[in-house]
């Protein structure tokens, strides 16, 4: 049986955002008086999770307040987000193979500022529906269940979510990833790609 939807995480897996993520956190943790940390530190500690991130970071002010003062000052930072090479031809090849309707992005990132980095990556003629502002994705995972999808991401709580919903699971296993193979592999994972070109011959071959 062949795949008929992919869905993409952003961060980490279609692009490489880590600095200007690590830069927004930062900033933040200034924000409320709390020292920076340092980008080896940060990376171990980096979770969908945001309230207990947070939380071990020193800051415990209302979670709608924190997430509203990061995301502004993500929207506001200059620090560019970086292709990851060879993915625009694997994009390409994917939304001829499955259609552009049937690759989604979903993301943590604010909705306002994925939608435009697609657009200067020059990734958003590949991409049929991107879903932003989303720390927790079961519920966007589980509307694909039952429809032949995949979901591709390089986090914990992306292997969390797509087993809770039902649907196949690909981990990015690079060193634009968010967390070591190490940690994803603690769940199911139905695939483990180094590269989106990885899931070229995954959606045309089948499960």
């Amino acid at each position: 049986m062949k795949y008929k939807n992919l869905i993409l995480d952003f961060s980490g897996t279609v692009a490489d955002d880590q600095k200007r993520v690590h830069t927004a956190v930062n900033e933040t943790l200034r924000a409320y008086n709390r020292p920076e940390i340092d980008f080896h530190t940060w990376k171990a500690i980096m979770s969908l999770d945001f309230r207990r991130m947070w939380d071990d970071l020193g800051v415990s002010a209302p979670l709608k307040e924190i997430v509203a003062k990061y995301a502004g000052l993500y929207h506001l930072s200059k620090v560019p987000i970086n292709p990851i090479q060879g993915n625009t031809e694997s994009l390409g090849s994917l939304s001829k193979i499955l259609g552009r309707k049937a690759i989604s992005i979903l993301s943590s990132c604010p909705q306002e500022d994925l939608e435009s980095h697609l657009e200067e990556l020059g990734l958003r003629d590949y991409i049929g529906r991107i879903i932003g502002d989303r720390h927790q994705k079961q519920e966007d995972l589980a509307a694909f269940h039952g429809k032949n999808a995949l979901y591709v991401g390089d986090m914990e709580q992306d292997a969390i979510a797509a087993n809770s919903a039902g649907i196949d699971f690909a981990a990015v296993n690079s060193k634009f990833a968010y967390h070591p193979i190490e940690r994803l592999a603690r769940h199911h994972l139905k695939y483990l790609i180094n590269h989106l070109k990885d899931l070229v011959k995954i959606v045309q071959n089948g499960r």
